[in-house]
Parts: structure tokens; C-alpha cells; sequence
């Protein structure tokens, strides 16, 4: 029997468990000599899997406090395809189309959306699943809403503040 990497004692404890005759006599496991009897060995496959999500947190404004100052104008620039995942801190939803993603240096970038999402979806949040090579790209990967919405990322816009 091989175990993969990543199975905890635990499941090591439940696969003897199946195949100790404590377990045969209790009726988790098939008896050793009803196998034998039905021919042969019996085999079993028992597969643990694990499912990562990310979850980012958008800003949220403040209501009360000293007043806030003058509304930043964003200028989009063009951007690389993909972001970093791990740099992803929060996000704020700053138009009908699309996620502002905020970066751990705090940078930047804006998601754009393909046309059949709203990103008022997204104001509490959003998951995204982890890929193999850990970064979020357009035309590739989705983010999640809490509500159940999935949106394509269609490209991702560089945000500058215009001076």
C-alpha cells in the first residue's frame, strides 16, 4: 500500500482500521475470510481529498470619523497577465465592471470582468482557488462570490493615481 504525501495519521489509522479483524467482527470491514471465500484478496481504494480557498476581503469604508479626503482618480495602464496570489491583501469595487485588487506593496491592479458579471457580487468579498503556479491570471482563472457568482477575469489594468 502507498500512501501519498499529505495523509495524515489519521487516515493511516482509519485504512488499518478497515483491515483488522476488530473492525471485521464490529462489521466496519469484511471479514478476512469472507474475502478469502469469495475467491481471493479484495482490494479497496479510499481517496482523501483536500480543497484550499483563498478568501479576500474588500475594503470597507468608514462612516464615521474625520472626514475623508478628495476621492483618488485612477489611470489604467497596461499590466502583466497574472498576479501573484500570496500578493493579494484585499479588493475594492470601484465600478460596474470590474475588482480592484489590492496588492501587499500596495499597488493596484484592476480585474476586469467579462460582461455577464456585476462586481456588486463581489462587495463582500471573493474566494479564488489556489492554481499550480500560484498566481491569478486573465483569461484563465475565476474569482468566487459568497453569494454563489463566478466571474472570468477577462484582463488586468495597472492603477496609477493621476496627479
Amino acid at each position: 500500500m502507498r500512501l501519498q504525501k499529505g495523509f495524515g495519521l489519521l487516515s493511516v489509522v482509519f485504512l488499518l482500521l478497515l483491515v483488522t479483524p476488530e473492525a471485521a467482527a464490529e462489521g466496519i470491514a469484511p471479514r478476512r475470510a469472507d474475502a478469502f471465500a469469495m475467491g481471493g484478496t479484495q482490494y479497496a481504494q479510499l481517496i482523501i481529498e483536500r480543497r484550499i480557498i483563498i478568501r479576500v476581503p474588500t475594503l470597507v469604508t468608514r462612516r464615521s470619523g474625520p472626514p475623508p479626503q478628495a476621492e483618488i482618480e485612477w489611470k489604467e495602464k497596461k499590466a502583466n497577465r497574472c498576479v501573484p496570489m500570496k500578493a493579494i491583501v484585499g479588493a475594492a469595487i470601484t465600478r460596474d465592471d470590474s475588482v480592484d485588487l489590492i496588492l501587499s506593496d500596495q499597488r493596484r491592479v484592476r480585474a476586469r470582468l467579462n460582461d455577464e458579471c456585476r462586481s456588486v457580487d463581489f462587495y463582500s468579498g471573493f474566494y479564488m482557488e489556489p492554481t499550480k503556479d500560484d498566481r491569478l491570471c486573465a483569461d484563465r482563472d475565476m474569482i468566487h462570490a459568497r453569494n454563489g457568482a463566478m466571474c472570468e477575469i477577462e484582463k488586468f489594468r495597472k492603477l496609477v493615481a493621476e496627479e
